[in-house]
């Protein structure tokens, strides 16, 4: 017995006791109670939370906050009536639509339609290179387009003249060239003036500014 008492005293003497406080060890402290021995209930607070779904124990909830970012909207192009917008504005970036292509059936299969002079052609279209089927593709669509739009003013009292100003009103503003620059007409716009017809006369008549209709 006197050796173990020996070596309490020199393990005392290298590692002395400490108090309860700096241990940690206060009591009730693992019980919810602080120093002074009240319960402040964080413990029982923790626990309602857990309970509540992480809501605060008062039973208000948290409101989400609305975004008052707006929704950019996409804003479609249209083409207006008269056709003003180009094509460009319309299509951009983007190819030109091919249209309705129709092959030629014949009624005998036995006979020869299609012509060497049409298989040189047929040809020349399949090794067409992109720019150049693009320039094709966009006349047609200023084509189909103005023609759409005069079917719905070529009415009986329309003069030849304001039927033949609204044709070539709606090509230039459609392929963008007005003409009205030296050299702009050479790009795009009117190959050749409007030709009409009216009732029995050849399509090859072009009202003239200020004559006699």
């Amino acid at each position: 017995m006197g050796w173990e008492s020996s070596a309490h005293a020199r393990i005392n003497a290298i590692n002395p006791l400490k108090p309860a406080a700096a241990t940690g060890l206060i009591k009730g402290a693992l019980e919810g109670e602080d120093e002074d021995g009240d319960d402040d209930g964080d413990g029982d607070r923790v626990i309602d939370d857990l309970k509540s779904g992480g809501q605060p124990a008062s039973g208000k909830k948290k409101k989400n906050k609305k975004s008052n970012k707006k929704k950019k909207k996409v804003v479609t192009i249209q083409q207006t009536t008269p056709p003003r917008v180009a094509l460009a504005t319309l299509f951009p970036n983007q190819p030109y639509p091919p249209g309705e292509i129709i092959e030629f059936v014949p009624k005998d299969a036995n006979l020869r339609r299609t012509t060497a002079e049409e298989l040189r052609h047929l040809s020349t279209v399949e090794n067409m290179d992109n720019g150049f089927l693009h320039d094709y593709r966009q006349a047609a669509e200023v084509h189909r387009q103005v023609r759409q739009h005069v079917q719905t003013i070529a009415k009986p009292g329309l003069s030849m003249s304001q039927l033949a100003q609204e044709i070539e009103d709606g090509v230039r503003a459609l392929v963008d060239h007005q003409g009205i620059e030296t050299g702009d007409a050479l790009k795009a716009g009117m190959g050749f003036p409007t030709g009409l017809c009216l009732n029995n006369i050849a399509a090859h008549w072009t009202p003239n500014p200020g004559g006699k209709e």
